[in-house]
């Protein structure tokens, strides 16, 4: 019994309201407090639910992982925005003059650890309200799918009715030939299907976002190691704590 409701958990954990509330939630807070590993140890959370489910339904691990990769293109786009965001945000704070300003207040000994909190502050507050967008972006996803629905059941096929009587519809032997010559239509995944709009735009946005981490050296007037360095530095599992 207990198997069984595990089981009808995972099948439908997409359409429970508390973990959506648990995923967004946890998403949110530990990656403004603790660092950026956080929210992909959330969304590999999700991953995992969401391979076993895929493969319930398909008995197949390669469909299950290329269908779980289409179900959460859109967290893993918002992943590499938040790197994005990462790489990006010296250069945001150059823009709006607060890398200039605290570097040459931090010049005075006397004012340097001040200075270094507010930039610190500031950087908290610009990622923490980018992230959010993050997870109103996960939210209306989620609220999506729990609209559209993962799975449509199929209503099995009625018998023909006649004046209250089920009239039996006789099967000829070229009908019966034709069902049993008929290959099984083989197993495609979403990427095989056709796109929707949010599908384009989930994919135009990670595409987006993957171009502004290749060309953020010549951007930035930095190096690869440079900018992996950063990456590297926000997968700390406590980076937010040591800034």
């Amino acid at each position: 019994m207990a198997y069984n409701q595990v089981q009808k958990w995972i099948l439908e954990h997409d359409d429970s309201l508390i973990f959506n509330l648990l995923y967004l939630g946890l998403a949110l807070i530990l990656s403004m407090t603790l660092g950026l590993f956080w929210l992909i140890a959330v969304v590999g959370v999700h991953a995992v639910l969401e391979i076993a489910r895929q493969y319930y339904l398909s008995s197949r691990w390669g469909f299950a992982i290329a269908e779980t990769i289409w179900e959460l293109k859109l967290d893993l786009a918002l992943i590499v925005f938040a790197f994005v965001l990462a790489v990006y945000l010296d250069y945001i704070f150059g823009i709006a003059g607060l890398s200039a300003g605290g570097r040459a207040v931090a010049q005075t000994a006397g004012q340097a650890s001040r200075a270094g909190s507010r930039v610190v502050l500031w950087q908290r507050l610009i990622r923490g309200f980018f992230l959010s967008l993050d997870d109103i972006a996960l939210a209306i996803r989620a609220f999506a799918g729990r609209l559209r629905g993962k799975t449509t059941p199929v209503a099995p096929a009625q018998p023909e009715v006649t004046a209250g009587l089920v009239v039996a519809t006789p099967a000829t032997p070229e009908a019966m030939n034709a069902t049993n010559t008929q290959p099984p239509e083989p197993l495609r995944t979403s990427w095989q299907q056709p796109y929707s709009r949010g599908d384009y735009a989930s994919l135009g946005f990670g595409g987006v976002c993957l171009l502004m981490i290749i060309i953020a050296p010549s951007l930035l007037n930095e190096t690869y190691a440079d900018v992996w360095q950063i990456i590297v530095d926000e997968l700390q599992p406590f980076a937010g704590l040591s800034s």
